[in-house]
């Protein structure tokens, strides 16, 4: 619907953010993920299942790499 090569659209994202599209997509997969840890009373393995990724730790990894916090640390530090 952009009418953009998956190419070109990777070059885009690249040049606006000065991450590699895997990247940036990952950030957004984790701003996600903590919205529905604050906002939700899912199961943080359901979260990760909803947000695609196959295996739970390696989401509970990655989460931890960017914020600092595991999903139940930040979900009890900041939830509403």
């Amino acid at each position: 619907s952009l009418n953009l090569t998956e190419r070109t659209l990777a070059r885009k994202v690249k040049a606006r953010t000065k991450l590699p599209c895997a990247n940036f997509m990952q950030l957004i997969k984790l701003h996600q993920a903590s919205e529905m840890l604050i906002y939700s009373k899912n199961p943080i393995n359901r979260i990760s299942d909803d947000l695609g990724y196959s295996d739970d730790a390696a989401f509970r990894r990655s989460f931890k790499k960017v914020t600092s916090y595991t999903p139940s640390q930040y979900r009890q530090f900041f939830k509403r």
